[in-house]
């Protein structure tokens, strides 16, 4: 009898050790689209110049991408169902590595126009296969061991910020060594290799195959409700946040502390390093149920971060790199514990449009985060701080987004006192 308990004991601890290793590898490849979304920062404006091309060109060649993947949630859905998540996934990850790769080889085509469609095409079809990718992982991970929800959550959003933050040093160190292609090529590669080898690793699922199929009914249940509109007004705000401070940083640090681009660097890392450890701490308060204080906190911490460079206008004794480095680490303090809290409460107003598909539900979650996410990170660089950075220079700028995010945090409260959120709130199919 003692024999077959600890026969049972071992083989349920290989199975979650091999479920762990799963999720591990599935999200290092996820991780990918951060990389793919920012290696490109360092050297591709410079290169794009001495390829012919405009400021203004440049900037349509790096918004296109969060465009198409906007447009991707439209789109998405008409190919999405319980049959088609991992075929599409691998052919996501595929065809995202071959673009990487098609990218690096921009360095050897002709200048003028055909630099610029190429890398506009590029980037398009990019964002669309980004959405795809994180449209199809996000409730694939997630079905895995639905015990392990938040955790999965929060590994995905590590390996992302992972992605984002060593996207730029890992691009200019690879520049240095083989020139443009290199980064593209070796990061395209790799995601090819992870892409194929995912296909004939043994897949681990905890949940049976249901028989799900988004529609356009579905999709548009939850961007039309009143409560979803507000909390969705929001986190485009506050990830429009997020991309102000990524287009105006720079001028700013230049201006009063001198700092280059490599010296920008170090700042933006210090950001990335404070997220990636804050979301080991937000990981220990969402499993206690605490996901909508998350939330509200987050932006209350984001918001007084921005007040303070805001009111640096006033008080130039404020205008110190130390104070400025722990903005930063506020920030991103504020950007994990925002992003983290974001999927549960997502889905969670999808359970009450009466989805009760647990597939369906994390594959509309994954559409609905990823349109937030590039909504809000379009509205930010190119409304935010591209208009308003233009006319109202850098601090008050901040201001404004300040004011946004107050605004919609309020009209938020009374959504999330109605809804039961600021009370326990934990993953799984019950609303109850």
């Amino acid at each position: 009898m003692c024999n077959c308990l600890e026969a049972s004991k071992r083989m349920i601890s290989k199975q979650a050790l091999c479920k762990a290793c799963y999720i591990a590898y599935f999200s290092l490849a996820i991780g990918f689209e951060g990389v793919n979304y920012s290696i490109l920062a360092p050297f591709f404006p410079l290169e794009a110049l001495n390829k012919g091309t405009s400021d203004y060109m440049i900037g349509l060649i790096v918004g296109a991408f969060d465009v198409s993947n906007i447009i991707g949630v439209f789109l998405v859905p008409k190919i999405l169902n319980s049959k088609t998540l991992f075929p599409l996934y691998i052919l996501g990850e595929l065809a995202s590595g071959i673009n990487q790769i098609v990218f690096g080889f921009l360095y050897y085509s002709p200048n003028g126009f055909t630099f610029y469609f190429i890398s506009i095409s590029s980037r398009i079809f990019g964002g669309f296969i980004s959405n795809l990718v994180w449209s199809t992982g996000y409730p694939l991970l997630n079905t895995i061991e639905p015990a392990w929800t938040s955790k999965v959550i929060a590994w995905i959003e590590i390996m992302m910020g992972l992605g984002f933050m060593i996207g730029p040093p890992l691009g200019s160190l690879l520049f240095r060594i083989g020139g443009y292609p290199l980064p593209f090529l070796l990061n395209g590669f790799l995601q090819v290799f992870i892409a194929i080898s995912l296909y004939f690793i043994p897949r681990q699922s905890s949940v049976s195959n249901s028989d799900f199929q988004i529609d356009f009914k579905m999709l548009m249940s939850l961007l039309i409700t009143p409560s979803s509109i507000i909390y969705a007004t929001s986190v485009v705000v506050f990830n429009a946040g997020e991309g102000m401070i990524d287009v105006i940083s720079a001028p700013y640090l230049f201006k009063y502390f001198s700092l280059t681009e490599e010296d920008n660097g170090y700042l933006f890392g210090i950001n990335s390093a404070a997220s990636f450890f804050a979301y080991f701490l937000f990981i220990v308060f969402m499993d206690r149920g605490y996901g909508g204080w998350v939330y509200i906190s987050s932006v209350v911490i984001f918001i007084c971060s921005i007040v303070v460079f805001f009111i640096q206008n006033w008080f130039q004794q404020l205008i110190n790199l130390y104070i400025v480095s722990a903005l930063f680490i506020f920030l991103g303090i504020a950007a994990a514990g925002a992003n983290i809290s974001l999927y549960i409460i997502v889905e969670k107003l999808i359970l009450y449009t009466n989805v009760t598909d647990l597939e369906g539900c994390k594959s509309l979650t994954g559409l609905y985060t990823n349109l937030y996410f590039s909504l809000g990170r379009y509205f930010g660089s190119s409304i935010v701080g591209g208009v308003c950075y233009e006319y109202l220079g850098f601090f008050y700028t901040n201001g404004v987004e300040a004011l946004l995010l107050m605004f919609t945090l309020l009209l938020n409260i009374p959504v999330f006192i109605y809804f039961g959120f600021l009370s326990k709130l934990y993953y799984g199919v019950s609303n109850k």
